[in-house]
């Protein structure tokens, strides 16, 4: 028996002995184990043909074993580069795959890609266009402002709107009108939509007037309008039965809609906001079709235009159009968002629309800055974009702060022939949507070109 029991305890001891072998010994860790290195800080660069460049420069690699193995990083590349110390000068432009690896001690291998771009041999950069927005005047397609004598009260075109401040409304309706003459007009219906806020809550008259007829004939007229605080649309209503032309009426003087309350009336000291003017014609089965769109936010000797999605609203309707600039002292562009669509394709501001092309010539490259901020911090995609497709060749994001930032965007690649662009700021996300109003003040738009030897 006493032989049996030390059997067994020679067996438990071998078993303990293998356990513990098999655990790394004492302490009970997995030193046997080996993890592979890691490399860090690769990332893609650009560097034009002729010009040396450092592979390495910023990559580390790291092991728990070994500890540091940047010493041990090589470098390859397709098509092969030679490179001595991680450095190499690429003579032929295109792009290049780069490929870091490094291995530890125990046989492990680690590698990390990047893109190496080749740009053509060019000149100094130099100035192609510049659009400072400094000597654009107010295209108000039409549309006066006409102040009664002694009101106190100024309308004009300012800051990407067409804004009355009113000190006093005068005694009645129509001493504080926006008006336009001349409308074209067929036997229909139409809708009038005025985008409007104030600063302090008011009323407007709306009247579609006969032109052909003498005196006071109306088309159609809609009073006691209110006009909130946030932008929203008030609207007229009108049916035409010949050919003609219509003087279109809003009317923002002193008006009591209920004369037994004369404390709900047109306030004093306020601002009104006048966004944008749509007037549509609506087809029998109710279907809104364009007839124009009057906008104030960008400048249409930049060939600008502004379009926004289905429950976005940018300051414009549905379609691309060209528009107008209202730049205020300094020159500057503003851009107005009231509603932010939820993608970024919702609310667009593009250069190259319109009668004045964005044409950038061949064999060249081109850097493209742009100074602006913003109310509120906003975010939007940046694209340089050949008409008539989509093949980006810029494709980056702007994020604008209420601190004027300069972005500057460099172009990789040379076009092969003379080609029209369009200039896309693109605003649209989950956060603009619920942000509320914001308004983008672009104070230069600046293309350089660089033209290859």
């Amino acid at each position: 028996m006493k032989k049996f029991n030390q059997v067994v305890a020679l067996l438990l001891g071998l078993v303990m002995a293998l356990s513990l072998a098999a655990c790394g010994g004492e302490g009970g860790g997995n030193d046997g184990e080996n993890t592979a290195p890691k490399i860090s800080g690769v990332a893609d660069q650009a560097v034009e043909a002729g010009s040396s460049f450092d592979a390495l420069n910023g990559v580390t690699a790291s092991d728990p074993e070994d500890g540091d193995l940047t010493g041990s990083i090589t470098v390859t590349s397709n098509p092969a580069l030679t490179f001595t110390g991680g450095k190499a000068t690429p003579e032929t432009a295109g792009s290049y795959e780069l490929t870091y690896s490094v291995t530890d001690k125990g046989g492990k291998t680690a590698e990390a890609y990047a893109t190496l771009t080749v740009t053509r041999k060019t000149g100094e950069a130099v100035e192609f266009m510049k659009l400072d927005f400094a000597d654009y005047t107010p295209d108000t397609h039409g549309w006066t402002a006409s102040i009664a004598d002694g009101v106190q009260a100024a309308g004009e075109a300012k800051q990407g709107a067409f804004v009355f401040d009113i000190t006093d409304p005068g005694a009645g309706d129509g001493d504080i009108q926006l008006k336009k003459a001349g409308v074209a007009v067929k036997p229909a219906d139409y809708k009038l939509k005025v985008w409007a806020k104030s600063t302090k809550e008011t009323y407007a008259h709306m009247f579609a007037r006969n032109e052909a007829e003498e005196g006071w004939v109306l088309f159609g007229d809609t009073y006691n309008q209110k006009i909130g605080t946030s932008v929203t649309p008030i609207e007229l209503n009108f049916t035409v039965s010949a050919e003609g032309t219509a003087e279109l009426i809003l009317n923002l003087g002193k008006i009591t809609p209920n004369p037994d309350n004369p404390a709900d009336s047109t306030p004093a000291d306020f601002t009104v906001t006048i966004d944008k003017i749509e007037l549509y014609e609506v087809t029998g089965t109710d279907i809104e079709v364009p007839v124009y769109t009057n906008d104030y936010s960008a400048p249409s000797a930049a060939a600008l235009a502004v379009s926004a999605g289905d429950g976005a609203n940018a300051s414009v309707a549905g379609n691309v159009f060209t528009i107008a600039n209202y730049p205020t002292e300094g020159g500057k562009l503003y851009y107005r968002i009231d509603q932010g669509g939820n993608t970024d394709f919702h609310n667009k501001l593009i250069v190259g629309h319109g009668g004045n092309k964005l044409t950038l010539p061949a064999d060249s490259y081109f850097i493209v800055s742009v100074t602006g901020k913003a109310t509120k911090p906003v975010s939007c995609g940046f694209f340089l974009n050949p008409m008539g497709g989509w093949d980006p060749r810029l494709s980056e994001g702007i994020d604008f702060t209420t601190e004027e930032q300069t972005f500057t965007f460099e172009t990789t690649e040379t076009l092969i022939m003379d080609m029209d662009f369009e200039m896309l700021f693109q605003f649209g996300s989950d956060a603009l949507a619920g942000m509320g109003e914001v308004t983008v003040e672009i104070s230069d738009i600046t293309i350089q070109q660089r033209s290859v030897l």
